[in-house]
């Protein structure tokens, strides 16, 4: 294989998604000060080298991930509204999809440098959508709140696994956000 076979096979976009995909594992168990681009490197399969020719630095890493943490299933534009607390519930609690979002978000907060780009995702890539879907009033607002609802649950339903022990907590409290957050969406004042 030349040189030059061997540099465009390692552009190809699967690469990049191959070493996002590693780094959101990583910085999920990890977080970002215990991860490392070498664990990265090693979890995706490349060298290190690759890691810096692709993100800059752990930091560009991170910013990547944070911004390839919407599931690519829930693209707010194909949502029936009417359905859309019951979607996302639907979503949160299937047990074959990981959830590493909450995690790598709440392992972020102790670091001032992924504090920031959490920020800046959210600011950015998170809210942004969610708010022009929703559409007036107060969009972003709305959006904020569907967030950190769907979050927080995430965090202690899914991640820490708050009370497991309760008979239909699960199916109680995702009934509670499936109409929290429809209210969310429907609210018009």
């Amino acid at each position: 294989m030349t040189e030059k076979q061997s540099r465009k096979r390692l552009n190809h976009p699967e690469t990049k998604a191959k070493i996002i995909a590693a780094a959101q594992e990583v910085f999920a168990e990890k977080g970002y000060s215990g991860a490392g681009t070498r664990d990265i490197a090693a979890a995706a399969g490349v060298s290190a080298a690759l890691l810096q020719r692709y993100f800059g630095s752990k930091a560009g890493i991170f910013e990547a991930v944070l911004n390839n943490l919407i599931p690519e299933d829930l693209d707010f534009s194909k949502i029936d509204r009417s359905r859309f607390g019951d979607t996302v519930v639907r979503l949160i609690l299937d047990p074959d999809r990981e959830l590493k979002a909450p995690s790598i978000i709440a392992l972020a907060i102790g670091d001032a440098e992924t504090k920031q780009a959490t920020v800046h995702s959210a600011e950015n890539f998170l809210i942004p959508p969610l708010a022009k879907w929703l559409g007036p009033p107060q969009a972003e607002a709305r959006a904020l709140e569907i967030v950190m609802v769907a979050f927080g649950f995430m965090i202690f339903g899914r991640r820490l696994g708050v009370m497991p022990h309760l008979v239909g907590v699960k199916k109680d409290t995702g009934k509670w956000l499936a109409k929290t957050l429809q209210e969310i969406v429907d609210r018009t004042k």
